[in-house]
């Protein structure tokens, strides 16, 4: 009875993920070059696909790239378990963008984060730092 409830269970059982990062420490010129594209913006949109999400912002300020557009497609994984982000519409975010596919993607393990203090990843220390070391950047 024990062996059929094993074999049972692990008929059932699909695979998972999980999402696993290497700890970025601050901010600095190497990993500022790593990205495409840095801003911060509001989520307007939100289109779900199978793997991914398309995530779409309204600018509000420039740190780096997209220096013409108002608004920009961010593509993302679906879930966080394989590190995508989680935005709401009308939430406020400060994105690091790279470009693969033809896309420009973030993740989990980027410096991308949620500016809304009630984010279950909220770090005003790390953020401000971000914010800061980014606004010398564009000051020159």
């Amino acid at each position: 009875m024990r062996i059929f409830l094993i074999v049972f269970i692990l008929l059932l059982s699909r695979t998972s993920y999980s999402c696993s990062c290497i700890p970025l420490g601050e901010i600095d010129d190497e990993q500022y070059n790593e990205y495409e594209a840095i801003f911060s913006g509001k989520v307007i949109a939100i289109k779900k696909k199978q793997w991914t999400k398309e995530v779409t912002f309204e600018i509000q300020i420039r740190f780096k790239g997209i220096q013409k557009l108002s608004q920009i497609v961010i593509t993302t994984s679906a879930q966080e378990g394989t590190c995508g982000i989680s935005p709401k519409v009308g939430e406020q975010w400060l994105i690091f963008a790279y470009r693969e596919n033809e896309k420009l993607q973030t993740s989990l393990c980027t410096r991308t984060k949620s500016m809304n203090k009630k984010a279950w990843n909220y770090n005003k220390d790390e953020l401000q730092k971000d914010i800061e070391f980014l606004n010398r950047k564009i000051r020159g």
